[in-house]
């Protein structure tokens, strides 16, 4: 009797562990997605201050416009991570995207013949 015991005792704690891993994994992965695309929405603004900057840099010279196109360039990244912490708590960063990139346009299209 010991031994159906202790077999059962095996087996319920190896669900256990299944179980818990099964779930953290799952809450892992989410967690990974999530960061992806956060920095996705980072990049955006973070892109065209670079790009601002770049062009200050460009037309202002050498040491003023290094300075200014740095800080614009600065500016783009605070605001990329403040505008993806934001989306990040109220909606969650991939239902965001999901919506950012749906095509409703091609919902209902058919094919023709």
């Amino acid at each position: 009797m010991k031994v159906l015991d202790i077999r059962v005792y095996k087996v319920i704690v190896f669900l256990i562990i299944v179980n818990f891993l099964y779930f953290y994994s799952m809450k892992i992965l989410k967690y990974f997605i999530e960061i992806l695309f956060w920095l996705r929405i980072v990049a955006s603004p973070t892109i065209i201050g670079c790009v601002a900057g770049f062009l200050i840099w460009k037309g202002v010279g050498e040491t003023k416009g290094m300075l200014f196109g740095s800080i614009v360039a600065l500016c783009g990244l605070v605001i990329g991570i403040i505008w993806a912490t934001r989306i990040w708590k109220k909606q969650g960063t991939s239902t965001f995207m999901s919506r950012v990139n749906a095509s409703p346009d091609l919902d209902n299209l058919t094919k023709q013949d």
